[in-house]
């Protein structure tokens, strides 16, 4: 994982990668929202229409759902691919991610899609040279 010490092909036990999934996952969203919460404070944004509370449900809900697909793939992979597993669906979710932001934010289906693959193909572009380098 990318706040791991080791490389991918070092002595790892799956609960040790399933903690640094869930650790950085809801730390990362814990923080996230904090930020969030805190611009929307300073700037007084009239069009913000989500409280703070409403705010943290809603990219808590993302956050387990990406750890818990990541865990899976951890959990069903062998122990060469587990975090390789775990990277490139982070990189899944951020392409469907990036795809519905763009859509949401006026862009055609065709270029919402690109955005999409784009981000997908980065995200696994950096899981696999960090995989390569590992081996």
């Amino acid at each position: 994982m990318p706040l791991s010490p080791t490389n991918d092909f070092t002595d790892h036990s799956k609960l040790d990668v399933l903690a640094i999934i869930w650790g950085t996952t809801l730390g990362v969203t814990l923080t996230q929202w904090f930020a969030l919460t805190l611009a929307v404070r300073l700037v007084h944004d009239p069009s913000v229409a989500y409280s703070a509370a409403e705010m943290l449900w809603a990219q808590l809900v993302m956050a387990v759902l990406v750890a818990a697909a990541a865990s899976t793939a951890v959990l069903t992979l062998t122990h060469d691919f587990d975090r390789f597993g775990a990277r490139t669906t982070a990189a899944a979710f951020l392409g469907v991610l990036v795809g519905v932001e763009s859509r949401a934010g006026g862009a055609s289906w065709r270029r919402s899609l690109g955005f999409a693959v784009g981000a997908l193909g980065i995200g696994v572009a950096i899981a696999t040279v960090k995989w390569a380098i590992d081996h």
